[in-house]
């Protein structure tokens, strides 16, 4: 569901303060302890589809991409998508407008728009490796961050509450119409085509079909990357990684929050780079050898922090009441630490219920829970997504974050549009040479 999951996320999450206030991890089990010296180079890369989405695609298999250079071949700008918006003190970081990034070729070509995963910013990871695989296809890219990521709830969501899919492509739509034309001022642009990754896959479909009535963009291709079919069910399925490992008692949930890091501290102490890059994300889990309760639990907590972030900035934007009384005046001084202790024991489910219920239910009564659920997905746009032939997908068998005979789903309704891989967990093979030909072949083909 969200942005590539790893152990340097969790690794960076568990040392900063923010952390240890937020996020509650399971009893001390042996995954964490100590490796062995010698450890790495005898354990086989990852396999299963939980190590996949937490570790992404082994040295061993990865395909040579182009790097992303500043200045030479990346451009990063802002634009102030609403421009009467008042941004709250709390909040001052996010003064300078949507950011987004712009990976350009010298020559003609395609544009692809790219929408990052949940709670993911437009420079992610993740959304960096779509990117240098797409350039490396002959095409420019506009990467742009969630609209459930902080930034874009400042900037860019017209009700601050994010999650209703026709909300935020309206929102997506807007923000790329501001952006075309500067991009243009730039590059050349031959064709305009759209993607995303996990809920970014989804948040495409949606834009593709509002594109479709306004013609403001025309997009020519649409392909959707690990996308959830049911937005319930996934995140359902990653609040449950979370609440299967992770006690109410805080102290406990302290004492192995402290575990992992020394356990990641060790790691990275024994180290010639000082670099926590992908390098460093493998040797550790080849070192840690993290089994399948670890690998949920990390799974787990990361989309619990992106949860949170979500819910606190959508309180603060709509003045909700979850987290933040309406007259707090919170402001850049202001002490966060309690109300992100609230927010980490608060789940997806919590967000919905609390925030996102009460908001819409305000403004239409006949918004009801039922349907909430039976509209955040794909599944409304069954009947788009058969009959458009420039719509197309791909995705894994062992996708993590799909429920039984959703899978099935996607493959009926896309039919031979539909790429299936064996392998890669939920959006953790995108620098392996399957995926990236994959990718290739519909764009360019």
């Amino acid at each position: 569901m969200s942005r590539r999951i790893s152990l340097l996320t969790a690794f960076l999450l568990l040392a900063a303060p923010v952390a240890h206030a937020a996020v509650a991890l399971s009893p001390p089990t042996p995954e964490f302890g100590e490796a062995e010296p010698g450890a790495a180079g005898r354990t086989p890369a990852p396999a299963d589809p939980l190590a996949y989405t937490v570790v992404g695609t082994p040295p061993a298999e990865q395909v040579e991409l182009p790097e992303l250079r500043p200045y030479r071949n990346v451009r990063t700008d802002t634009v102030k998508v609403l421009p009467d918006r008042r941004v709250p003190d709390v909040l001052w970081f996010e003064r300078e407008g949507l950011r987004y990034g712009l990976v350009y070729r010298e020559t003609r070509a395609p544009l692809v728009f790219l929408i990052a995963g949940t709670g993911a910013s437009f420079d992610s990871d993740l959304n960096k490796t779509v990117a240098r695989a797409l350039y490396g296809a002959g095409m420019h890219v506009v990467g742009l961050p969630s609209p459930t990521h902080p930034n874009f709830i400042v900037n860019a969501s017209g009700t601050g509450v994010p999650g209703k899919l026709d909300d935020d492509a309206r929102d997506l739509y807007r923000a790329m119409r501001l952006i075309l034309p500067r991009v243009r001022e730039r590059v050349d642009v031959s064709d305009i085509y759209l993607t995303g990754y996990s809920l970014g896959a989804a948040n495409a479909a949606w834009v593709a079909k509002l594109d479709g009535s306004e013609h403001a963009l025309g997009f020519r291709k649409v392909l959707l990357l690990n996308p959830p079919v049911s937005l319930y069910n996934s995140t359902r399925i990653l609040d449950a990684m979370y609440d299967r490992h992770v006690p109410a008692d805080p102290r406990g949930a302290q004492m192995v929050a402290d575990r992992i890091f020394t356990a990641f501290a060790r790691v990275y102490s024994r180290q010639v780079s000082t670099n926590l890059d992908g390098d460093f994300l493998y040797r550790a889990y080849q070192e840690l050898e993290p089994g399948p309760e670890a690998l949920e639990t990390l799974i787990g907590m990361s989309f619990r922090v992106s949860s949170s972030n979500l819910a606190f900035t959508s309180d603060v934007m709509s003045r909700g009441g979850y987290m933040v009384a309406p007259d707090a005046g919170l402001d850049s001084s202001s002490s966060l630490t309690g109300l992100l202790k609230h927010a980490g024991r608060q789940s997806f489910a919590d967000y919905i219920d609390k925030l996102y219920l009460p908001y819409f239910q305000a403004r239409d009564p006949s918004f009801t829970k039922e349907r909430a659920i039976r509209e955040a997905g794909l599944l409304p746009l069954e009947g788009y997504l058969r009959a458009s032939p420039k719509a197309g997908l791909i995705t894994t068998r062992d996708d993590i974050i799909l429920a039984p005979g959703e899978l099935a789903w996607l493959q009926k309704v896309f039919g031979p549009r539909a790429t299936v891989l064996d392998t890669g967990g939920h959006c953790g093979n995108y620098e392996r040479r399957d995926f990236v030909d994959a990718l290739t072949r519909f764009f360019r083909g």
